[in-house]
């Protein structure tokens, strides 16, 4: 059985995980249920058993820790209710690289695609970022950790400050000085902690999906 698991930024860039084509990964395993069909990334049908797990420390408040064996692997749950036996669900995968119930098994697997996740964030009129509705994908080979995001400026903002700039070097360089070759400088005062022109686009890395075709559990 072959499942997309969703791997989100901060294991690639702040814990250095890497999955690649090919190679085997071994990773404890959560779902998600999607209640509210926000249509997450890599949210997929699954068929499964459930079977409900002792409370333990880090359960969701108001959750009930729940195992569910799917085609060979097992995934964690906080379940919003008790249950137990035959499911049909639908939601994403993911990876969990910081705790899980004692004895809660590792799923094993090689992995056979690896797709990187770009979104691309718009500043709005007051300084704040609006998350792109839209994701790009980017098939690799192996994850690795992007440089950092990649800002693009809105043309009417571009063309503004092309203005400012031009009509700042018209004030301090006299007129007898604009010579070709001449070397000069100007001084233009500005603030980092100013906001990002209207319409600004950063492209932002938001994770990785990768499919992994179960072979077994470690630490069942």
């Amino acid at each position: 059985m072959i499942l997309t698991v969703w791997v989100p930024s901060w294991e690639i860039e702040g814990d250095g995980r890497v999955f690649a084509v090919g190679r085997e990964t071994s990773t404890w395993l959560t779902f998600d249920e999607d209640r509210a069909g926000r249509g997450a990334e890599g949210a997929q049908p699954i068929e499964g058993v459930a079977r409900p797990l002792r409370s333990w420390p880090g359960e969701e408040s108001g959750c009930r820790p729940v195992r569910i064996d799917v085609g060979g692997a097992a995934l964690y749950w906080d379940a919003p209710s008790p249950v137990e036996g035959a499911v049909h669900l639908s939601g994403p995968i993911s990876t969990n690289a910081m705790d899980a119930p004692e004895d809660f098994p590792e799923t094993t697997g090689v992995v056979r695609r690896v797709r990187m996740v770009w979104r691309d964030d718009v500043a709005g009129h007051d300084g704040s970022w609006v998350a792109g509705a839209e994701v790009t994908y980017e098939d690799v080979d192996v994850t690795y950790v992007p440089p950092e995001p990649v800002r693009t400026l809105d043309p009417k903002a571009m063309a503004e400050m092309r203005r400012r700039a031009e009509g700042e070097f018209k004030r301090q360089v006299p007129l007898a000085r604009r010579l070709r070759g001449e070397r000069f400088r100007i001084g233009l005062q500005g603030s980092a902690e100013l906001p990002p022109p209207p319409g600004t686009v950063e492209r932002d890395f938001v994770g990785a999906l990768i499919d992994v075709e179960v072979t077994g559990l470690l630490g069942d």
